[in-house]
């Protein structure tokens, strides 16, 4: 991951190598996941599901992003 995030185009480099360079990396680095790191990165997340449940998720069922913070009145400067 850390050669991807660091991955820059060369001075002289034509974009079309940068990006087929940084496409081998990134494709590099989702294939070297094994299924057991996989399936624990999913146990992981049900857990975190159950967990959470009941403590008032980020999203709400039938309530839109706009419609959830314009009912927020903002705040008054002190």
């Amino acid at each position: 991951m850390i050669e991807l995030t660091s991955a820059k185009q060369c001075q002289e480099e034509p974009v079309t190598d940068y990006i087929n360079r940084r496409r081998s990396l990134s494709l590099k680095w989702i294939l070297a996941k094994t299924f057991e790191h996989l399936s624990t990165r999913a146990h992981d997340m049900e857990l975190t599901i159950v967990a959470n449940k009941g403590k008032g998720a980020s999203t709400t069922a039938g309530t839109s992003y706009k419609a959830k913070y314009k009912a927020k009145k903002p705040r008054e400067a002190s």
